[in-house]
C-alpha cells in the first residue's frame, strides 16, 4: 500500500469550480496581480487578522520580501538551526548574515535561551519558525525579548496556516510574518505565499520589492530600489482561494486523524507537545524516537512504500552549503541530537482508516 507523505485535498465540486474560474481567467487574458490575487489577499488577510497582505509566488520569496521590506542590511537575523534551507537562505539572498539558534526537545522550535547567547550588536531580527503545525508556545515571552533588545521578529508561518496560541492566530506576533502555499501545506495555491503586515511602512516597501522596486506612491511608473518579480498569479490565487473556503475543514480533520495515530502508535514514540491553549493545525506529525530513525526511514520507504521522513536532517548549520561558511558539529547540540531520531509520519486531510492501520502496524512491526 503506497502512502504519500503528503496530499492535497480537492472535491469534485472544487476542481470544477476552479476550472470554471481558470477558464474565464484565461478568457479575460489577465494572468497576474489582478481580481483573483486582490481577493485572495484580502481574505487571507483578514481570516489571519492583518491589515496589510502582499502574494507572492511562493513562501521562500515571501521570506526574503519580509527581510527587505524590513530594510535591514549587512547584519545579523536570528534563525533555528533547524528549518528549511528557505529560512536561512533568504536571509543570505537579501544581503544578510543568518546566526543558527538552537531547539528545543519538546516543541521542536527556537530556544529563547540560545537565542540570547547569540545576540551580537549586529543582530537586528530573529525569525521565528511555528514547526509542523504548532506556534512557538513561547512566542509571546520572544516577542517581549525582541521588544527589549529592539529587534524584529519575523514569524515563518510555512507550517502553521489557521494554527493559534491562546485564540491568537499565528501570523499575528511577529511585526511581519510570511506564509507557504506549496502543494503540501495545509492548504495550498499549488505554488505561493504571502507576507502579513500591521504596519503601512513596511507593507509599502514589500510590495515595492516583488514588483522591480516599483514606487506605488508615485502617479509615474518610477523605480526607486532594486527589487524583482515575485508576484502571485491569478492562476495560483483562483486555487488558494477555493482552498482557504476549507482551511478549518482540514485543521479538524488533521487534529482527528493525529489523535487515532497516536493511540496506534502509544509507547513507541515521544510526540511534539500539544499545549492545551493551542489549537495545532498538524501539518505534520513528529515523533521523536530513543535510537536513530535514519535507517527506520529508508526502511519504511523501500520495504512498505510508506513516505515518512526526517525534518531538516541534517540541521541547516550542518548542511554542505553552510559548512562552507564555517558552521559546525556542536553549535547546536540538541538539534544534532534530536533531529537524527526523530521521524515525520505521514499526514493528509483524505488519510482512510486503512492506511492509517498499514502505517501503524508497518512502525511498530519495525521498531519491535
Amino acid at each position: 500500500m503506497k502512502i504519500p507523505g503528503a496530499r492535497p485535498s480537492f472535491s469534485k465540486e472544487d476542481i470544477n469550480e476552479i476550472v470554471s474560474q481558470v477558464t474565464k481567467s484565461l478568457e479575460s487574458g489577465i494572468l497576474s496581480s489582478s481580481t483573483n490575487v486582490k481577493e485572495f489577499e484580502k481574505q487571507f488577510s483578514n481570516y489571519v487578522g492583518q491589515k496589510y497582505p502582499i502574494a507572492t509566488n511562493s513562501g521562500t520569496s515571501a521570506l526574503e520580501a519580509s527581510v527587505r521590506a524590513l530594510d535591514i542590511k549587512n547584519s545579523e537575523i536570528i534563525v533555528p538551526t533547524n528549518t528549511f534551507i528557505a529560512s536561512p537562505n533568504s536571509i543570505i539572498n537579501s544581503g544578510n548574515i543568518p546566526v543558527f539558534a538552537d531547539m528545543e526537545e519538546d516543541s521542536f522550535a527556537i530556544n529563547l535561551g540560545s537565542v540570547r547567547e547569540k545576540i551580537t550588536k549586529n543582530t537586528k531580527a530573529v525569525m521565528v519558525v511555528h514547526i509542523a503545525g504548532l506556534v512557538h508556545p513561547k512566542i509571546e515571552e520572544l516577542k517581549e525579548f525582541c521588544k527589549e533588545k529592539g529587534l524584529y521578529l519575523i514569524e515563518d508561518c510555512s507550517h502553521v496556516e489557521g494554527a493559534e496560541l491562546g485564540n491568537k492566530k499565528a501570523g499575528t506576533f511577529g511585526d511581519v510574518s510570511c506564509f507557504s502555499f506549496y502543494a503540501t501545506k495545509v492548504m495550498t495555491s499549488g505554488e505561493g505565499g504571502i507576507v502579513l503586515t500591521n504596519n503601512e511602512e513596511i507593507y509599502n516597501r514589500g510590495r515595492m520589492f516583488i514588483s522591480h522596486g516599483r514606487n506605488f506612491q508615485s502617479d509615474q511608473e518610477e523605480y526607486i530600489e532594486v527589487g524583482t518579480n515575485l508576484r502571485m498569479s491569478e492562476l495560483n490565487a483562483i486555487v488558494g482561494l477555493q482552498q482557504l473556503k476549507h482551511l478549518e475543514e482540514f485543521i479538524k480533520k488533521r487534529n482527528e486523524i493525529v489523535k487515532t495515530l497516536k493511540e496506534k502508535l502509544q509507547g513507541l514514540l515521544t510526540f511534539q507537545v500539544h499545549p492545551s491553549n493551542a489549537k495545532h493545525s498538524y501539518y505534520k506529525l513528529l515523533g521523536v524516537h530513543q535510537k536513530e530513525t535514519l535507517d527506520l526511514i529508508k526502511t519504511m520507504r523501500s520495504k512498505y512504500e510508506i513516505e515518512v521522513a526526517s525534518l531538516y536532517y541534517p540541521p541547516c548549520h550542518l548542511q554542505p552549503v553552510y559548512r562552507k561558511l564555517g558552521h559546525k558539529e556542536g553549535e547546536c547540540p540538541v538539534a544534532e541530537n534530536v533531529l537524527k531520531r526523530l521521524i515525520a509520519l505521514p499526514i493528509f486531510v483524505d488519510m482512510t482508516e486503512e492506511q492509517m492501520d498499514f502505517l501503524s502496524s508497518s512502525i511498530k512491526k519495525e521498531l519491535a
